[in-house]
């Protein structure tokens, strides 16, 4: 009596475990060396503010809207140059209405 043998089945390197396991690698040394690092600096005393109020922004809004009405700051302006250079003096930008 003759007994069958199973036909070996070739050996297989399933890829994505080991994509798996090398980005846990890398992860890893990214973190261990980021915990060893050691960062030396000078101390700085830095100056205490006297007020502890800031500076008001200067800005302006230029809008016109589908009807070419021109608006400063949600303020109708009659005039395109008018507001042009009241927004250029506030931003020190020259107007080159004149």
């Amino acid at each position: 009596m003759r007994i069958q043998r199973r036909s070996m089945k070739k050996a297989r390197i399933e890829i994505i475990p080991m994509i798996d396991t090398i980005f846990f690698l890398l992860v890893f040394f990214m973190i261990s060396t980021l915990s060893m690092s050691q960062y030396k600096g000078m101390p700085v005393n830095l100056p205490k503010a006297a007020s502890g109020r800031q500076a008001p922004a200067e800005s302006a809004a230029i809008t016109i809207d589908k009807d070419d009405r021109l608006f400063l700051d949600n303020n109708r302006s009659t005039s395109r140059c008018s507001a042009i250079s009241c927004a250029s003096s506030w931003s020190r930008i020259p107007s080159s209405c004149s």
